[in-house]
């Protein structure tokens, strides 16, 4: 559980589980937002700098297809997304500073950030899944 937002008025929490798949090649997180008011919130998918994203917003689940050079060929995976928020995909922006990678000090590389904007009232679970797959196109389409 993260503390650092109860400070705000309304205080906010927020809480995070994480799954690994390891028999089916997923990654599960869990985050969980509470307050007693409504918040504006932000959730951020940092992807590295190999990495290409497809963002396949969609009104039911929205959706990125995600693809990298592997050691024996190119890998696939999907990552759905948390349904209840508006996804946008981000690379090497400068207005804002957003999709970048620094593996040194001094140093940028463009990564993919995928941001989740909306607003809470009460209680959201925000479910995302990363499920890798052989050679097809990642998630619910391969």
């Amino acid at each position: 559980c993260y503390t650092g937002y109860a400070r705000l008025d309304p205080a906010l929490r927020h809480t995070r589980r994480v799954r690994l798949g390891s028999s089916t090649r997923s990654l599960s997180l869990l985050d969980v937002v509470a307050s007693r008011g409504p918040h504006a919130i932000t959730l951020a998918l940092h992807l590295g700098p190999a990495v290409h994203v497809d963002l396949v917003p969609d009104v039911d689940q929205p959706e990125a297809a995600l693809s990298w050079q592997g050691p024996t060929g190119t890998v696939h995976a999907g990552l759905l997304l948390p349904a209840g928020v508006s996804w946008t995909a981000h690379r090497g922006e400068t207005g804002p500073v957003l999709g970048w990678y620094s593996p040194r000090f001094g140093e940028r590389i463009p990564s993919w950030t995928l941001l989740g904007a909306g607003t809470v009232r009460g209680s959201l679970e925000l479910a995302t899944h990363l499920v890798f797959t052989d050679g097809g196109q990642g998630g619910r389409h391969g």
